[in-house]
């Protein structure tokens, strides 16, 4: 028969391992949710960026067809 004791301690051990893991797999979970957060709020802002410019340059073009 096997010591008590030792399959306490191992019995422990296994839960607590187990335990760090499914931490480990849920930080990982939520640093890939703000990469995915930071790379959609980039491409928002990007996509606004492009709508000034096209807005500034249609500006510009109009004001310079009046002048010349």
């Amino acid at each position: 028969m096997s010591d008590p004791l030792i399959t306490l301690l191992t019995t422990t051990l296994r839960a607590r391992a187990s335990r760090i893991r499914t931490l480990h797999r849920d930080e990982d979970r939520e640093r890939g949710a703000l990469s995915i957060e930071l790379a959609l709020l980039i491409a928002a802002l990007v996509v606004i960026a492009g709508i000034v410019v096209a807005i500034v340059t249609t500006k510009a073009t109009q004001k310079a067809n009046q002048i010349g």
